[in-house]
This record gives C-alpha cells, sequence and structure tokens, in this order.
C-alpha cells in the first residue's frame, strides 16, 4: 500500500475493538506449533443403551402411573383381593394414620 492511499483510508470506529481481535489472533497463532504438535485425541466406544430405552424415556406420569395401578391390582389378585382390597389398604391407612395422630 502507497503512502498516499495509506493517507486517504477511512478511519475506523471501532478501531480498538478490531486491534484486541487482532492481537489474540497473533497470540493464538504464536502457539500453533505446540498444538499441531500434541497427539490426536483418542476415541472411545460408547456403551450401548439398554433395548427400549427410548419408550421409557418417552413415558409420561400418567403411563407411569396406569403401569402402577395395574401392578397393585395384580398385587391384589396374587392375594385373592381383587375386589375390595383397594378398599382394604384404604381403610388400613386411615387406622394407621389415627394411630399417630393425622388425618387425611
Amino acid at each position: 500500500m502507497s503512502l498516499e492511499t495509506f493517507l486517504n483510508l477511512e478511519p475506523q470506529a471501532d478501531i480498538d475493538a478490531e486491534i484486541d481481535r487482532q492481537e489474540v489472533e497473533v497470540a493464538a497463532l504464536t502457539h500453533i506449533d505446540t498444538i499441531l504438535a500434541r497427539p490426536e485425541l483418542s476415541t472411545f466406544d460408547l456403551h450401548t443403551f439398554p433395548s427400549g430405552i427410548r419408550e421409557t424415556l418417552r413415558r409420561t406420569l400418567d403411563g407411569i402411573a396406569d403401569d402402577a395401578e395395574r401392578m397393585i391390582e395384580k398385587h391384589f389378585a396374587s392375594h385373592n383381593m381383587k375386589n375390595g382390597g383397594g378398599n382394604w389398604v384404604s381403610t388400613g391407612l386411615n387406622f394407621a394414620n389415627v394411630s399417630i395422630g393425622l388425618q387425611i
């Protein structure tokens, strides 16, 4: 660039920020040999996710509550409490709460 061209350049409004940016770039370039001399990163295998993990993560609280209800019904049925088992548990909880001073 000629002196005349240089003298005719328009002033840059954010020159301080540009100087800072260029200083950072020069500093990074001074370390390029060190960076390039480093060994490549090693690779590793990701463990396989359990089958069905996507479906499990998609479940909602409603779906989980439905599953819990089915499990409880199955448990009651295994103790021949299919009809009225929930009432028996509810009544028992009320007695337990009264004995420890809770009211539901």
